[in-house]
């Protein structure tokens, strides 16, 4: 019930649509746990250096490249997201992670200009007779 409860924090959404939206948000939490647990699967991990790198990469705690401090970062996390600073962090990994499972399966995924060509015509060709 946490997790839905960040969830729809995080979407803003009113209390009182909470009971409309929690199958989907739930189902969207099955989801995403599962994913993750895929990628685990694949061996696919996201290191405490990618991690502190991708942090580094938000300007908001490196303003003009030099960290904000732990306690104003810790602030922030609190007051934005609602969360403890590792609880942003795991939650921060995990969205790598997805990215990281999306980035493997989309690798192999190429089209070219002929089946791009071939597949609209399909699509958009009319004939009458």
């Amino acid at each position: 019930m946490v997790q839905i409860q960040l969830m729809a924090r995080g979407s803003r959404l009113p209390a009182s649509l909470l009971p409309l939206y929690a199958p989907q948000i739930l189902n969207q939490l099955v989801t995403e746990k599962a994913v993750l647990q895929e990628a685990r699967r694949l061996g696919l991990a996201v290191s405490p250096e990618e991690l502190a790198g991708q942090i580094a990469l938000n300007p908001q705690f490196f303003p003009s490249g030099k960290f904000i401090g732990d306690e104003e970062y810790s602030n922030f996390i609190q007051s934005r997201f609602n969360m403890t600073v590792p609880q942003f962090e795991q939650k921060y990994r995990e969205n790598l992670l997805l990215e990281k499972l999306r980035r493997v399966v989309t690798a192999g995924a190429t089209v070219n200009e002929a089946e791009v060509v071939r597949e609209f015509h399909r699509r958009n060709d009319k004939f009458r007779f």
